[in-house]
């Protein structure tokens, strides 16, 4: 989490799950009330190095991305793609 001129999210992701500060919440899509216990927020981060702070109020799941080599296979095949769908000159036999 990075802080620019809107603020720092951990922050306010800090102060949000801190039930002495906010043991209620207003949930303005249904327009109702409810309590911290009734709420579960789900996070997602690249890493976990700028969330230190946060990590005693929050459970890691661990989820595999992509090896080097899935990443270089679909690369490879998106750049296949590409190259069928550019159009060709007479000159390179069209």
């Amino acid at each position: 989490m990075g802080q620019d001129f809107r603020g720092d999210p951990a922050s306010a992701m800090l102060e949000v799950l801190d039930p002495e500060q906010n043991s209620t919440f207003i949930d303005h899509y249904l327009r109702s009330n409810t309590t911290s216990v009734d709420v579960m927020f789900l996070t997602t981060a690249n890493t976990l190095q700028h969330a230190a702070p946060l990590l005693d109020r929050m459970e890691i799941i661990p989820l595999a991305g992509y090896t080097e080599d899935e990443k270089r296979e679909i690369a490879e095949a998106a750049s296949d793609r590409k190259a069928d769908q550019e159009p060709r000159s007479e000159a390179e036999g069209v």
